[in-house]
């Protein structure tokens, strides 16, 4: 859990306290700022880039508690995304492959012949 200032020239993080970049050296102007806010809980990540210190340690603590709130499946408001499976895919890119590729029927004899999908209607 972090908050560092942030380089926008060459995407690095510094010390809060830095002047300058370590890595481009180009200095850092006191009106044109931003902070990189970092917080890591139990192996889950989460970033954040913004405008100034105050709103950084703001979105720290919440991020922190949004990371929580999901650990310990606080959260009811959230819908879970329903993972996508080879058939949800199947279908956006058979149609694609048909107008693009010219080799798409060999596409559709692998896919049919992938021993988890169902054999589509051509």
């Amino acid at each position: 859990m972090a908050i560092h200032l942030y380089c926008q020239k060459c995407f690095t993080s510094n010390g809060i306290d830095a002047k300058e970049c370590s890595k481009c050296k180009s200095p850092f102007a006191r009106d044109n700022r931003k902070f990189r806010v970092s917080v890591s809980v139990k192996g889950r990540r989460a970033t954040r880039v913004v405008d100034n210190l105050t709103i950084a340690r703001e979105v720290e603590s919440a991020i922190k508690a949004d990371l929580v709130r999901e650990e310990f499946d606080i959260t009811h408001h959230r819908q879970k995304k329903k993972p996508i499976t080879l058939n949800d895919l199947w279908d956006k890119y058979l149609p694609w492959a048909k107008g693009n590729k010219r080799t798409w029927r060999n596409d559709l004899y692998l896919y049919d012949a992938h021993p988890t999908s169902k054999p589509k209607q051509r």
